[in-house]
């Protein structure tokens, strides 16, 4: 609490209210395995009240939790946002760290655990729905946000037929994916024709937009018809249009302003039949010009839409499945759980080449954590506790024949045994005689 407590009147603790406050499940244990702490969230979670299980043992209720909490303890290292499935209806991320005293001795450990169960069911259902309309896609994949996005941009009355579009947003989102739709939204019968903006020698891009008439280049020339007049009743698609230079962003700005362009080197002017769409990315510089006549699109980078994460899952599994001639793999939990985690800095792209790897690589019917790229592939649970298994976080009824099973496998020796087992040797000792185990 830091030195909140200087500020409260009285002798009052804010720890329990404030610890019921935390949506999340909060656990604490003693080096005993005692549960010192259960909030209002984990009853809530686990439908324990606290009556039930402060002050007992924790492994009378969660064995494998209480193993990750002997773990960090015995590590002394956190864990952070792990995923686990302590029960079959029940989905978490669980964090861990090792409690110290002021002196620095180890007194116990804490999780927090995040419920994650109505994200897991719902990516369920959204891989089910998806499912059944994979088969009947014809191209890319239009997620709810996107298709939300091509509805504005073809049924606003105030944009029209054809109005110049910016659509912006981070690299890697489907600006173009949104683009081509609208070319097949509109019924439009022209070509699709990209230009990477950035890509484009600084000098050229005028002649590459507009073309050039004969004569520009050379004697012989007969000039060239410019990516303007390659989309005539199509789309014509600007990515990254904020780096093209400012000379060619006003001419641009000012051939959508009255609907005709020039070619380079001419006075004839041309209209312009296509759609023009472009994209920049968030704080990219337009010319003032030219920003002004782009009716502005904002499309949303996957973390801020991880909902749909399922439904690009489906689709690019059937996709990939379909073009190494195998049978769909299925995600587990687990994997799923991992997806919706993970923030996707490189947003749909980078899911894209996630499953691509994971389908090249999974060996059975069913994607898992080792599937997944290493960025993705966080650490489960048994793999973070381990094999051995602390006295403390077994049952009561299965005490005994553990106190049996480590001094059999320690021939007797108790210091070996107590190690085992994670307790002192004064305390096997006790538990010796509790349970009528001494030594002749």
């Amino acid at each position: 609490m830091g030195n909140l407590m200087q500020y409260v009147p009285g002798p009052y603790d804010v720890t329990e209210p404030v610890l019921n406050l935390i949506h999340d499940a909060i656990t604490a244990i003693n080096t005993e395995g005692i549960v010192t702490v259960w909030n209002t969230a984990a009853q809530a979670l686990y439908g324990i009240g606290e009556e039930e299980i402060l002050g007992h043992p924790i492994g009378e209720f969660f064995p494998t939790e209480s193993i990750m909490l002997f773990n960090v303890m015995r590590t002394g290292e956190s864990l952070h946002q792990v995923y686990h499935q302590p029960r079959s209806d029940v989905h978490v991320f669980i964090s861990a760290e090792p409690l110290y005293d002021t002196d620095g001795e180890l007194i116990g450990a804490v999780a927090v655990e995040q419920d994650i169960t109505h994200l897991v069911r719902m990516s369920e259902e959204q891989m089910r729905t998806a499912a059944q309309k994979v088969d009947a896609i014809d191209g890319p994949y239009m997620s709810p946000s996107a298709q939300t996005v091509l509805q504005l941009l073809t049924h606003t009355p105030l944009l029209g037929h054809h109005a110049p579009i910016l659509l912006m947003g981070e690299p890697g989102t489907g600006k173009r994916t949104i683009a081509q739709a609208m070319l097949r939204r509109m019924q439009d019968n022209g070509p699709f024709v990209p230009i990477a903006c950035d890509a484009l020698p600084p000098a050229l891009a005028d002649v590459e937009l507009f073309g050039f008439q004969g004569g520009l280049l050379s004697e012989a020339s007969e000039g060239r018809v410019g990516r303007i007049e390659q989309a005539a009743s199509g789309t014509l698609y600007l990515a990254n249009v904020h780096t093209l230079p400012l000379a060619v962003q006003r001419s641009l700005a000012k051939a959508m302003r009255v609907g005709a362009f020039s070619r380079v080197g001419s006075a004839d002017r041309k209209p312009i039949n296509c759609q023009i769409v472009a994209s920049a990315t968030p704080g990219a510089k337009l010319d003032p010009a030219l920003e002004s006549v782009l009716h502005r699109i904002d499309v949303q980078p996957l973390r801020k839409r991880k909902e749909e994460i399922a439904g690009f899952c489906q689709f690019f599994l059937s996709r990939f499945a379909r073009e190494m001639g195998r049978p769909v793999p299925q995600l587990s939990d687990e994997v799923l759980a991992l997806l919706r985690a993970y923030d996707w800095p490189g947003n749909v792209a980078e899911l894209e080449q996630t499953l691509r790897h994971a389908v090249t690589v999974c060996q059975g019917s069913t994607l898992t954590k080792e599937d997944l790229p290493m960025a993705l592939a966080q650490g489960s649970l048994a793999q973070l506790t381990g094999d051995a298994t602390p006295l403390a976080v077994v049952s009561q009824a299965a005490e005994r024949t553990r106190i049996e099973e480590a001094l059999k496998q320690s021939k007797g020796n108790k210091t070996i045994a107590a190690r085992l087992l994670g307790i002192s040797r004064g305390a096997l000792y006790y538990k010796m005689k509790q349970y009528h185990l001494e030594s002749d």
